[in-house]
């Protein structure tokens, strides 16, 4: 047993663990919600995966090409795209509460760099000292960035950016350090650092499996799992009180969500019936929104006191709910019956 399974371990045996029997997903109530889709002009695919409480929605595309933009779009419904100088391909990640993006691009060698882009339209792009490839995942209402980046060994690590250009290089105990291997910190997009800079992502040791992690303001790093991810950990959201949702993964690799709050108390959860459950992101009321299958892909909204209700797009063959704003709309992807990628948003009544 190498060193990060045994601290998860000690550390699953001090927390409370809420078991919760699956749920049966609701009907869909998507009369509770008005719908617009999402179509950048010219777009041959567009995804829409952030939301602020503003109603500024995040997303990216590809044109005819194949080539990926970014773009924000206002809550009136005007879209903007954006490229950062230089870029082949652009791959937005974070939104804060003023409309400040974060994310990476890929330059014309192919390496990735970071990018701030202010409301105004500038960029500000920058890496790490010491990385070779950056992403800027986070940024929050105080201009605090978080992200990752290779080095030269291609060992991942995760950084802090303030809003005056200072970094903070840290690393989750027990991240691989084999040299090519990819192994270390990792950090989600959007919602994975919250306003007092706690954060949350994942870390890979030598087992190739990854396992979650909470980073408190004061550098303290605690690596989970819950009970019976054999096959991983994936934190995806943390919000102001400090509550975690994601993916836990076990031994056959079938998917199941959880939270876990500030004290470490986890609450596992699945819809019942579903092949496959995943929770993308949570408020500050302790909604959270996901996915989950069956035949078909399908989104979920689960309240507080742990309703599931099912949501999806009428007529699409899936359904992918990315994000949701303390009003409660979502936000999200779908496809249609002949297979394109479309962008929406479900504005709560």
């Amino acid at each position: 047993m190498n060193a990060i399974m045994t601290f998860a371990t000690r550390s699953l045996l001090l927390v409370a663990i809420a078991l919760v029997t699956p749920g049966r997903a609701q009907p869909d109530r998507g009369d509770e919600y008005e719908l617009t889709i999402i179509d950048v002009p010219a777009a041959h695919r567009t995804v829409a995966f952030g939301i602020n409480d503003h109603g500024e929605v995040l997303g990216k595309y590809r044109d005819a090409s194949g080539v990926q933009h970014g773009f924000l779009r206002s809550r009136e419904g005007k879209i903007t795209t954006f490229d950062p100088a230089g870029s082949v391909y652009t791959n937005p990640e974070g939104l804060n509460a003023f409309g400040v993006t974060s994310g990476y691009y890929t330059d014309q060698n192919g390496v990735d760099h970071s990018f701030l882009r202010s409301p105004d339209g500038t960029f500000t792009l920058f890496n790490p000292s010491g990385a070779v490839e950056s992403e800027a995942s986070n940024v929050n209402a105080f201009g605090l960035v978080s992200g990752d980046y290779y080095d030269p060994n291609i060992i991942t690590h995760g950084y802090l950016r303030t809003p005056d250009g200072k970094f903070t290089s840290f690393d989750a105990p027990g991240g691989g350090t084999d040299p090519g291997s990819g192994e270390g910190t990792n950090l989600d997009g959007l919602t994975g650092m919250n306003l007092v800079g706690e954060l949350t992502g994942w870390v890979v040791g030598s087992d190739f499996i990854p396992h979650g992690f909470v980073r408190k303001p004061d550098g303290q790093i605690i690596v989970f799992d819950p009970p019976g991810a054999e096959q991983g950990t994936v934190p995806s959201s943390i919000n102001a009180e400090g509550t975690i949702v994601g993916g836990w993964f076990d031994t056959v690799g079938n998917s199941h969500g959880f939270s876990r709050d500030r004290d470490g108390e986890l609450t596992l959860f699945d819809v019942q019936d579903a092949s496959q459950t995943y929770a993308n992101t949570n408020n500050d009321r302790n909604e959270i929104v996901g996915d989950y299958g069956d035949q078909l892909n399908h989104g979920f909204v689960r309240s507080p006191d742990g309703r599931i209700t099912q949501y999806d797009v009428p007529n699409s063959t899936a359904t992918n709910i990315a994000a949701l704003n303390e009003q409660g709309d979502l936000v999200g992807s779908f496809k249609d019956a002949q297979g394109v990628t479309h962008g929406f948003i479900a504005r709560r009544k």
